[in-house]
Order: structure tokens, then C-alpha cells, then sequence
């Protein structure tokens, strides 16, 4: 009795006590679930891409099949949101999105989800039209392995874990120059091509030298970055105010002769 109590917390079970019907039963509960499932996200797509247009090219098959095949089970709102997400990027771009980042996403649960949305945050993205190609959160001036980020929700067990599902990379200490993100005009609204802005909390920004005359020469900034499928990912975050963290950013490139301008413009490329 206390077996089948159990069981019945896995989905219907008859009257019967017999097997083969509530094998049956199980699996007909499962198939309209996945059926509810995969409904609920193409609407979400739908809504996503509302008129946008798009491109008229044969979608790859191969992801495809492993897409709807993931996101049967995936009955969280949230989740679903972020597949929708994932499914409308990659009708408008092509390739936006690799099977291996589908496998990452496949494997993340909801509290990962929302310790990533806080990484995706606080990131500041180096990105061309092609994509990004570097995300990572600025560790201050000290060390993200030594819990540098930790009064700003990101220790060293948080970090360990958006690195087991394959968000970050393992050197929480990397670094990467941006020395290309200083600007000495004062006009932002349009860079000259020597100079390519960063984006933090969804808003392009330049570093600009106090004196205005000399750029600090290269300039890095150190602290965990996105992986590739991290990155990937990222673009369908939506990210969430941190304006404690943003002071702190903005006190840091003081400290290195640079203040935070915001540019004019909304998009690169």
C-alpha cells in the first residue's frame, strides 16, 4: 500500500490494480504532458518573434529534432521561456545557437537558471555583429576564486557550479584587454573605428582616461568569463538591476584613471 502511495505521486494510477493499465495510464499522462509542453513554448516563440521578419532559409534538422525533443519535459514557466527565447534567436540568426549549448540548457534546472541571470548581470560583454566573444564579470581588482564576488551573491561554490554545467570557464581569474573600449572623443554618439564600446546592464558604455589625452595602456580586466554555450545563452538573459555592484564597478575604474561614459548608440554593427 505504501508502494502504491508512492507511486501515484509520478502521475495517474486506475482503479485497477492491474500493471499493464497503469503502465498505460503513465504513459499517456507523460505524452499529453510533453504535448502541453512543447504547445506552451511554440506559443511563447510566437509571441517572441511577434512580426518580426526573418530570414527564409531551411532550418538545420539536426538541431531541430534535438531541440523539440528537450523541450517536451521542460514544463517550469521560467525554463520554457528561456527555450522560446532560444528557438526565436535562432530563426533570426541562424546558427546562433550550437547543439552543445542545447545540452547545456537541457541539463540546467531553475535555480542554476537564476544564478546565471545574476552572472549575466553583472557581465560586462565585448561583442562585434557577429556575437560576443568575450562576457565575464569584473572581479574588482581581487580574486573571484578567493570570494572577491561573494557580497554580490557570486562565491566560490556559486562559481564552481555555473562551471559544472558548462556557463563559465575553470579559471576564474582569466583575464582579457580592453584597452580597444577606451574613447578620448568627447562625442560618443559615434566611435571611431579604433575604439569598440562594452555593454553592462544592457547600456553601451566607453572608458574614458580623466585627462583625456592618454589612454592607460593595456588595460585588463580580470574575473570569470562565459564559456562559448555561456555566451550563447546569454543573449536570451534578461538582465536585472545591481546597482550596488555597478557603483562598485564604477568606483574600480576610477582607480585606474577611467570613468564609465555611456555612448549614444544601441547596437553594434
Amino acid at each position: 500500500m505504501e508502494t502504491r502511495k508512492r507511486i501515484k505521486n509520478y502521475g495517474p494510477v486506475g482503479q485497477s490494480d492491474n500493471l499493464d493499465n497503469h503502465v498505460f495510464e503513465r504513459i499517456q499522462f507523460q505524452e499529453q504532458k510533453r504535448l502541453a509542453n512543447t504547445k506552451s513554448v511554440i506559443y511563447k516563440v510566437t509571441q517572441e518573434l511577434g512580426d518580426k521578419e526573418v530570414p527564409d532559409q531551411e532550418p538545420d534538422h539536426d538541431w531541430t529534432a534535438r531541440f523539440f525533443s528537450s523541450v517536451q519535459d521542460v514544463s517550469s514557466e521560467e525554463m520554457q521561456i528561456l527555450w522560446a527565447k532560444i528557438l526565436a534567436g535562432q530563426v533570426e540568426r541562424p546558427d546562433s545557437t550550437s547543439l552543445r549549448t542545447l545540452s547545456v540548457l537541457q541539463e540546467m534546472d531553475r535555480n542554476t537558471a537564476e544564478l546565471f541571470k545574476k552572472f549575466c548581470s553583472m557581465c560586462i560583454y565585448m561583442e562585434t555583429r557577429d556575437g560576443v566573444y568575450d562576457g565575464r564579470v569584473c572581479s574588482l581588482g581581487k580574486k573571484a576564486g578567493v570570494n572577491s564576488l561573494q557580497s554580490y551573491g557570486l562565491n566560490f561554490m556559486d562559481l564552481n557550479r555555473l562551471h559544472e554545467y558548462g556557463l563559465v570557464i575553470s579559471d576564474y581569474d582569466s583575464a582579457m584587454d580592453y584597452s580597444i573600449s577606451q574613447q578620448l572623443k568627447i562625442k560618443l554618439s559615434m566611435p571611431p573605428s579604433s575604439s569598440l564600446p562594452f555593454r553592462f546592464q544592457d547600456i553601451w558604455w566607453y572608458l574614458m582616461p580623466f585627462n583625456n589625452k592618454n589612454q592607460v595602456p593595456d588595460f585588463k580586466i580580470i574575473g570569470p568569463s562565459l564559456s562559448i554555450s555561456g555566451m550563447e545563452l546569454s543573449r536570451v538573459v534578461e538582465c536585472k538591476q545591481v546597482p550596488e555592484f555597478k557603483e562598485k564597478l564604477w568606483n574600480f575604474f576610477q582607480t585606474k584613471n577611467l570613468r564609465m561614459m555611456e555612448s549614444n548608440i544601441t547596437t553594434i554593427g
